[in-house]
């Protein structure tokens, strides 16, 4: 996929959480679209230290060359209403 791609998925209104999945099996899920900074050709994903938080305590690296599909996690959140 490609940043534009990615970005467009994160700007969705309502934002709708995302599941990205990656060439080796590894899945993210992102809950608020904060939680991922994006560059041309990686994307930094906030690891949340308590799930539903918002709050990253750490963050891993992903390339976007990595990144096989994205699909909608589930449905739109009540705090982007």
């Amino acid at each position: 996929m490609n940043a534009e791609e990615i970005r467009k998925e994160l700007r969705r209104q309502p934002f709708v959480p995302l599941r990205f999945y990656l060439s080796d099996g590894k899945t993210y899920e992102v809950k608020h679209p904060e939680m991922v900074f994006l560059t041309r050709s990686w994307m930094y994903v906030g690891v949340e230290s308590k799930l539903g938080s918002g709050v990253a305590e750490d963050h891993d690296l992903v390339s976007l060359m990595h990144v096989v599909r994205v699909e909608l996690a589930g449905k739109p959140s009540a705090a982007a209403s």
